[in-house]
């Protein structure tokens, strides 16, 4: 059995992303392991199995509040990422290992497993630069752009979730041929899609916007209902 670890600073199942990826893995036939963030329970367990997925969770609990401990958390979660993940390795010599953004520094908890000759793929969800420029309304670190890169140039192959995204990633340098985009797509058993609409003329005219994403400001799903509304009234 062909074997892959997920790492993720969020906590699993939570994460609904990971959490797709995992399974869907599981139920392909590979035996799945994911290392996240401890649970927000005080006796929460660190190791479990979940639906048929090796849950690997760290001693570590997000707190945000100020960059500094955002610093402190994103470098302590890939210091202890990188020895639970050699030492998991080592037991059960993966064969893929995919590291998931943010922080994009984080890929390099692979460092030894891919020096031993496992392969490391990315998954970039946000580009860390323009989130830093949307937060703090300011132009971003230099440093976030170099980290990108080189995190980029250091996997076998990354993923991302737009074609908007890997253009972002291409213009600063990033090789195109090296990131290939997946869209973000929901799970239709979570769907109750009807086989017809329902014979109701209250509902004729209603207009259903459906996200399978986070709802953030900075998505836009705001201007998506304007623009909706200004077709409407032409």
């Amino acid at each position: 059995m062909r074997r892959i670890c997920l790492v993720r600073q969020a906590i699993y199942p939570y994460d609904l992303l990971v959490r797709r990826e995992a399974e869907t893995l599981c139920q392909a036939g590979y035996e799945t392991h994911v290392i996240c963030l401890q649970r927000l329970e005080d006796d929460s367990p660190l190791e479990e199995a979940i639906n048929g997925v090796y849950v690997h969770h760290l001693p570590l609990k997000r707190v945000k509040s100020s960059a500094t401990r955002y610093i402190f958390d994103y470098l302590s979660f890939a210091f202890l990422a990188s020895l639970r993940l050699t030492g998991l390795h080592l037991k059960r010599h993966f064969d893929v290992i995919q590291v998931n953004n943010m922080p994009d520094l984080l890929v390099f908890a692979a460092m030894i497993p891919k020096l031993l000759g496992v392969r490391v793929v990315s998954m970039m969800y946000e580009p860390t630069p323009e989130l830093w420029e949307e937060k703090h309304k300011s132009p971003p670190p230099r440093l976030l752009k170099i980290v990108e890169q080189l995190s980029l140039a250091f996997v076998d192959q990354s993923f991302t979730v737009t074609q908007q995204l890997k253009d972002a990633y291409v213009s600063r340098g990033a090789k195109p041929d090296k990131i290939k985009v997946v869209l973000n797509a929901p799970d239709e058993k979570f769907l109750q899609i009807r086989a017809e609409p329902p014979h109701n003329s209250s509902n004729n005219n209603c207009f259903t916007l459906i996200c399978h994403g986070a709802i953030e400001e900075r998505y836009g799903q705001d201007t998506i209902l304007e623009a909706v509304a200004l077709a409407r009234s032409h």
